[in-house]
């Protein structure tokens, strides 16, 4: 990693953990939608978790002179999905595809299982978004609580032979060791910023 890299991602973590950290005059979108006035009166600005990501990276483009990026990422900010195609095809970025548990997640929603099989496995691809690495099965959901969802049924009875999933530490530890990310998840409906092994979002 040349010092720029090194540069850039160190005044990500720094304002990630400012804008987190302090936001004593902000409120969720959702609550300020549903009471505006009120929290107009009080000098409360709406957020959520993509202008929170948005902060963040348009703070730390400024102070390494990357002002094109800046300006950019908020044009595309209307859409996780959009934003992480700028940054994977114009600035280099590399993804990883993440999923707790392929074949049984913990929602029981077949979503889940359908986007690794129909996209990423076939295609290399999330919403059109180019993966270069997975990191699957980290979390696996608990087997009884697994053979209660309706996928481990729709399994059995299409003869698929879909047993417990095998626990990954390995690829979860290397997960941790990256800097920083930039997280969608459903489809780019929610945003979200990782670094060394945290999560960080706004809801």
């Amino acid at each position: 990693m040349d010092y720029f890299n090194e540069f850039l991602f160190f005044k990500r973590k720094k304002h990630l953990l400012k804008y987190y950290n302090h936001h004593p005059k902000e409120v969720g979108s959702q609550l300020y939608i549903r009471n505006k006035q009120y929290y107009d009166s009080k000098g409360f600005t709406s957020t959520d978790c993509i202008t929170y990501a948005l902060n963040v990276m348009s703070a730390a483009f400024s102070e390494v002179g990357n002002s094109e990026a800046k300006n950019t990422i908020w044009k595309k900010g209307h859409s996780g999905i959009i934003t992480a195609q700028y940054l994977v095809n114009n600035l280099g970025w590399e993804t990883v595809y993440i999923n707790a548990d392929i074949n049984h997640p913990a929602d029981g929603e077949n979503k889940h299982p359908l986007a690794y099989l129909q996209q990423v496995k076939r295609d290399g691809k999330y919403y059109n978004v180019p993966v270069h690495h997975a990191l699957t099965n980290y979390r696996p959901t608990d087997k009884e609580s697994a053979q209660e969802q309706g996928l481990w049924k729709i399994y059995k009875s299409r003869g698929l032979k879909v047993g417990p999933t095998t626990l990954n530490i390995v690829d979860y530890n290397t997960m941790r060791k990256i800097p920083f990310g930039f997280g969608v998840s459903n489809g780019g409906m929610h945003t979200w910023l990782f670094a060394e092994g945290y999560v960080y979002e706004v809801h």
